[in-house]
């Protein structure tokens, strides 16, 4: 992309899980807190690792961040683009 004069140029993509709007923030805390425990495990970091990507245990507010400021990014990069959705 740098070739093509886009400076700065990078994707990453990322996958989580999510809960209804609602879920009991106890819920929330056991689901957390065993999705960690298997994130833990040595043979899990290596399966992602042999797919050439990596697992992040991030807390409910650093996931909710990382996704409103990959929104917010790509909303201002489609402004910025001129490109219209219909």
């Amino acid at each position: 992309m740098q070739e093509a004069g886009v400076k700065d140029f990078k994707i990453e993509s990322f996958a989580g899980l999510l809960a209804p709007k609602g879920t009991p923030a106890a819920v929330i805390g056991t689901l957390h807190a065993e999705v960690s425990r298997i994130l833990a495990r040595a043979e899990v970091r290596e399966a992602w690792q042999k797919q050439g990507a990596g697992a992040l245990d991030l807390s409910v507010g650093q996931f909710s961040q990382l996704i409103s400021d990959d929104v917010a990014r790509w909303a201002r990069a489609l402004r910025e683009s001129g490109v219209v959705l219909s």
